[in-house]
């Protein structure tokens, strides 16, 4: 360990060609690390899939002192598992550190055409999910008609809840059964269905919401209801429902995911309403409890 600390004090070098005409004869941690994330901004990763990446990088080269010219798939394995050992890497951390490597040394310095690392094996915790009449009871237990609304919504419509209390009145298309889900993330915006689940309640609703900026506004009528908000809303109405199981308003997104593929629904339909970048995403929900009911296609 020593070694490696003492010999990332000086610049990494290289004459490895990079594309985009990238091709310093030297080069330092910090300029690795600059191309990784110019990268991974235009491939469209999030800010904290970038965050992340970053620091696990960064972590590697200081650690091992290795560039893209001296790296080999054995010392990169050999790496991966020394660190996964000696601190105690969860199964998610060691799978994040891999899919950093592998997006580095394939997509950003092409060192590699594949970089085939060992993955740990992880068993999948399953959460556990809502009957439509649990989902119903805990709907009929929330305290107002805002609170049922949103509640409502989220389930009919596979919503994040980040993505349902950013909405806006005109997002909602009541006689085409649509909803606009924004996001900050342009490639993440889409049109999603809203379906027939307690859909007076949401008319009831918008009947008597006035002209508020956000669909669930907040305590100040200029921005939304927070997150946290909503959370609360659910986990109040789980415990006058008398929901004894571990879910959470997350959970009102699983079991619309459930539903549809107890429908026939197929997964790529499935990705496409829950706004899933990819299929392999969505896969999680063809597996375990609910594989029984996955119709690829």
């Amino acid at each position: 360990m020593e070694l490696a600390e003492r010999e990332t004090e000086r610049p990494i070098e290289s004459s490895v060609n990079f594309d985009r005409g990238f091709r310093p004869k030297t080069y330092s941690l910090e300029s690795l690390i600059s191309r990784f994330e110019r990268e991974a901004n235009l491939r469209g990763l999030r800010p904290k899939t970038i965050h992340s990446y970053s620091f696990s990088l960064r972590t590697f080269f200081q650690e091992t002192g290795l560039n893209p010219e001296t790296a080999t798939v054995e010392k990169i394995q050999r790496y991966v598992s020394r660190v996964s050992r000696e601190k105690k890497l969860s199964a998610s951390s060691q799978n994040l550190l891999i899919s950093a490597l592998r997006f580095f040394f394939i997509k950003v310095t092409k060192t590699f055409i594949n970089l085939d690392l060992e993955r740990p094996f992880k068993l999948r915790n399953y959460p556990e999910i809502l009957t439509k009449d649990e989902v119903q009871r805990i709907i009929d237990s929330a305290k107002t008609l805002k609170h049922k609304a949103i509640l409502t919504l989220i389930y009919s419509s596979g919503l994040r809840v980040s993505e349902a209390v950013e909405l806006f009145p005109s997002d909602l298309d009541i006689e085409k059964r649509f909803i606009r889900v924004r996001s900050i993330e342009p490639q993440r915006q889409r049109m999603t269905l809203l379906s027939d689940f307690d859909l007076s309640v949401v008319e009831k609703y918008l009947s008597k919401l006035g002209n508020p900026k956000f669909l669930f506004p907040g305590q100040d009528s200029l921005n939304s209801m927070s997150i946290r908000s909503a959370e609360k809303i659910f986990e109040v109405a789980k415990i006058r429902a008398g929901i004894q199981k571990k879910v959470s308003i997350h959970s009102l997104r699983h079991s619309y995911a459930n539903q549809l593929l107890s429908e026939g629904t197929s997964l790529k339909l499935l990705q496409f309403l829950l706004g899933h970048k990819n299929l392999q995403t969505t896969q999680f929900y063809a597996e375990g409890p609910w594989l029984s009911y996955a119709k690829v296609g």
